[in-house]
């Protein structure tokens, strides 16, 4: 590729850019749907969060370093409860991706971060920066304080 204009050969090569932020799938805030089993014996479906970009989801944000995030509703019983799961918290701007997991879920760390990784590599349209690769892991909320 020598000879071509070098703005063109680092768009063709996918280069990253330090002042890019990462906006693989895995870094953007989206959520999953799930079965969540009440109390009173209920299973229904849940839209839960698996990633909050602080950038785009302030809100979102906040209530997840407040321990707020989701919160449900049983449809049966009218129960309210909270979705006790593992999800990223993205932060481009300070280049922080923090993986929290619940602290009654401390010992899957290893299976939360392999997925993670499985994640990160599966989204290739988009380069891994350091501060992605090297994630942070904190356990509940009390670690995003």
């Amino acid at each position: 590729m020598t000879g071509q204009d070098p703005k063109l050969q680092s768009r063709l090569m996918g280069e990253y850019h330090r002042d890019t932020p990462y906006d693989g799938r895995p870094g953007q805030t989206h959520a999953e749907l799930i079965h969540f089993s009440c109390t009173c014996g209920a299973i229904f479906p849940v839209n839960v969060l698996k990633t909050i970009n602080v950038s785009t989801d302030r809100e979102l944000a906040e209530a997840a370093v407040a321990g707020n995030l989701n919160r449900t509703q049983c449809p049966y019983c009218s129960r309210a409860v909270q979705v006790e799961l593992p999800y990223v918290l993205h932060h481009p701007q300070e280049e922080r991706f923090v993986l929290v997991i619940p602290e009654f879920r401390r010992h899957e760390e290893l299976d939360f971060r392999a997925k993670l990784f499985v994640e990160l590599s599966e989204a290739t349209a988009a380069a891994v920066p350091p501060y992605v690769r090297d994630f942070q892991v904190v356990f509940g909320t009390d670690g995003l304080r």
